[in-house]
Formats: C-alpha cells, sequence, structure tokens
C-alpha cells in the first residue's frame, strides 16, 4: 500500500468516525475574466476601458487570496485568509472578495439545512437555504489532489433566492471524504466539494488536511437574520428613502 492510499483512508476514517477532527481545505480562486461581458455595457469607449481595467486588477487580487472550507459532521465554514497587498490598496481587496464571497465567511448549519453570509460591515445576516440549489450527479469523474472526485450540475429551485453570481454552476465533490461542505452556501452533495465554478469564479482546492479543526461558532452580535428575499426588499426600501439625499 502507497503513502497516498494509506492517506485517502485515515481521512475516510476521520471523517466517518472522528467526531471531534475537522477537515480544512485550502482553495485557490480562478476568477473568470468579463472583458467581453463588459464591453456590451451601455457607455463610451473610455468608461468601458476603466471598468476593464478594474476588472483585470481586481481579479489578480483575487487569485492571491487564500480561500478555505473547515468542516465536521455537524457544520462547515467558508473563508478566507487576510492579506496585505503592497500598494496597501484595501479597496480592490475588498471589491475581490464581495465579487465572489459577499461578505467575510460562509457558514453552514447541516442540521437545519441552512447557510448564513456574514460580514462585519452590514446590519443584517442573509439567511438562504443550502436546498434551493439541487445537484445532478454524473459518472464524469477525474482526481484532484489523489482524490477522486465525481462531477455535478446544479439547478436552482427559486432564482429570486439567492444573487446569481454566487449560485454554482457546477461542483467536482469527494465521496471518500464524507463530510458535507465546499466553498459555496450549497454544499449538500454526499462528499466534500473541491473544485467549484461560479458565474465569476472557480474554486479549486490545493491542500486538503486533518486535525483539531473547529468550526467556529457563528458570531451574530445582535445582529437580525433574514432570508435572501427580506434583505432584499430592506436595501431597495433604503435605497428609495435615501438616494438623492443630500447632507
Amino acid at each position: 500500500m502507497n503513502f497516498k492510499s494509506l492517506l485517502l483512508i485515515l481521512l475516510y476514517f476521520y471523517t466517518l468516525f472522528g467526531n471531534a477532527q475537522g477537515i480544512k481545505v485550502e482553495y485557490e480562486a480562478i476568477p473568470l475574466n468579463h472583458a467581453s461581458l463588459i464591453l456590451k455595457l451601455e457607455g463610451n469607449a473610455k468608461y468601458k476601458d476603466r471598468m476593464i481595467q478594474m476588472e483585470k486588477k481586481v481579479n489578480e487580487v483575487l487569485s492571491k487570496i487564500p480561500f478555505f472550507v473547515v468542516a465536521n459532521s455537524k457544520k462547515y465554514q467558508f473563508s478566507y485568509k487576510e492579506i496585505i497587498e503592497k500598494d496597501g490598496n484595501q479597496n480592490l481587496i475588498n471589491l475581490a472578495i464581495s465579487k465572489v464571497l459577499e461578505g467575510e465567511s460562509i457558514f453552514v448549519d447541516l442540521k437545519s439545512e441552512s447557510g448564513y453570509y456574514s460580514a462585519s460591515d452590514l446590519p443584517f445576516i442573509r439567511k438562504v437555504s443550502f436546498n434551493s440549489v439541487c445537484w445532478e450527479i454524473t459518472k464524469e469523474s477525474k482526481y484532484i489532489l489523489g482524490v477522486k472526485v465525481y462531477k455535478a450540475i446544479s439547478t436552482i429551485s427559486n432564482s429570486e433566492s439567492e444573487y446569481k453570481m454566487l449560485v454554482p454552476n457546477e461542483a467536482w465533490f469527494a465521496p471518500e471524504l464524507s463530510l458535507k461542505g465546499g466553498p459555496t452556501a450549497y454544499g449538500s452533495l454526499p462528499g466534500l466539494i473541491l473544485e467549484l465554478s461560479t458565474p465569476a469564479v472557480t474554486f479549486k482546492a490545493t491542500d486538503i488536511k486533518t486535525g483539531d479543526f473547529k468550526v467556529p461558532l457563528m458570531e451574530v452580535n445582535g445582529k437580525e437574520i433574514k432570508t435572501h428575499e427580506e434583505f432584499v426588499a430592506y436595501y431597495d426600501e433604503w435605497n428609495k428613502k435615501n438616494m438623492g439625499r443630500t447632507n
């Protein structure tokens, strides 16, 4: 038995029996280039060129940010490691994160089948049902980090229940890693997701570790929890009342 086979067996038993154990998967973000879509927007050539240059800068920053999932048998969290840009442009980092995550982290409670988008600068926590996305599991397979994964295609049951750019198109999940989770609020597949694509980005696993990785409790800090529809309605109303006002 080679080392890779032994590692997979250990991973399997950790996920199956090790309630005190957790798994941490690190991902690289591979952003999609939307230059062709930007060119179709209304506006003059200079405006479009500025948008394309901004898209390029945001994508460059995004590709440097390490993302990760920590999972156990009851819950999982998807978040990222802070980075410091050499030019100190925190705005670019914020734009890159918001492009693919819409906040600081996603916390999923498997018992209630609910996902929560959390951000320190927002007055609410946005809640979605991770069953809003249905998965069709295919027979197509490949290997990521020596682990066999299968392709699943997604459909969303209610397009009004989530921002379109955050809804996954497809995922590659590992039944051998039997915990649920991935870089999405919709990790309901029977195995950890090691690769996931959305309209904005592809996340691909770069490392898998097992150990005492405890999934942190979701910090509510007195914030109200709203469904996506309630969240959107609140900001629609806020915009109606505040747009055009001057101090």
